[in-house]
């Protein structure tokens, strides 16, 4: 293996690296809108519901607002031990 090639693939493995932080950062931020939505009471109660289906479906946890999400969660839903929604 020559130096050339190996910077090369160290650089890949950068880049890579960067995507992917980018890529949770873009998650986290999305996540954190969808549960903003969701507790807020000014929400309609059919946008609340679209919100929480969006959470269970994608399995992303309530974290920090477990106690606000189960007041208002949908007949039939819950938030399970992981702190995700199922139903």
């Amino acid at each position: 293996m020559n130096i050339s090639g190996w910077l090369h693939r160290r650089k890949e493995k950068r880049r890579e690296q960067a995507i992917l932080n980018h890529k949770k950062h873009i998650k986290s931020k999305f996540g954190q809108s969808v549960l903003e939505l969701l507790v807020n009471e000014e929400t309609p109660l059919r946008l609340r519901a679209s919100n929480a289906g969006t959470l269970k479906n994608l399995g992303w946890s309530v974290r920090g607002y477990r106690k606000r999400v189960e007041e208002i969660l949908p007949d039939g839903m819950h938030v399970d031990r992981s702190g995700r929604i199922r139903g």
